[in-house]
């Protein structure tokens, strides 16, 4: 089971309204992979990652904290150009299927 979801998670790609639903680690929100697999953390770091988009959000615009990093702050411009939509539920989408709706078939 685990690895059927493990296939599935890597076709939903978030569409960020308020950031409320979206994991900031290890969700797919700003492109093809999470921050945690670009970083190549390790699983048991997983747990302790609970941040959501919305706590880098203040007053509509994102607040991230200054990193000296080169790799976390080429993530850090790539979110920057995705901008909120405040008052809209965040919307998982299929990438397989180019609605954006999961099918069995497209499956």
């Amino acid at each position: 089971m685990k690895a059927c979801w493990d296939w599935t998670a890597k076709h939903i790609r978030w569409i960020l309204g308020e950031g409320k639903l979206i994991n900031f680690w290890t969700d797919r929100w700003i492109n093809f992979y999470t921050i945690v697999e670009i970083l190549e953390l390790p699983q048991s770091r997983m747990p302790s990652l609970s941040a959501k988009v919305v706590d880098f959000i203040y007053d509509g615009n994102r607040c991230f904290p200054m990193v000296t990093s080169t790799i976390i702050q080429g993530i850090i411009n790539e979110a920057a150009l995705i901008k909120p939509i405040m008052g809209m539920q965040d919307k998982p989408i299929w990438t397989l299927e180019p609605s954006g709706k999961f099918s069995v078939s497209s499956a």
